[in-house]
């Protein structure tokens, strides 16, 4: 969020955050940056939901 109160935006302070895993799957590299579109995408796939035509390169899971 930012100080104005707002969320998203492609500012730093709106596309780089923490991400907080909990799994004894498979999961990233501690401090390892990821993409949002790839978090996005991941999510959309896990869930058995298409991600859209822009996302589909960016995919965390194999």
């Amino acid at each position: 969020m930012t100080e104005d109160g707002w969320h998203g935006g492609t500012t730093s302070i709106a596309t780089n955050v923490p991400l907080y895993l909990f799994s004894n799957a498979l999961a990233p590299e501690e401090e390892q940056v990821l993409s949002q579109l790839g978090i996005a995408a991941s999510i959309l796939a896990l869930t058995g939901i298409a991600p859209s035509n822009g996302m589909g390169d960016a995919l965390l899971i194999p």
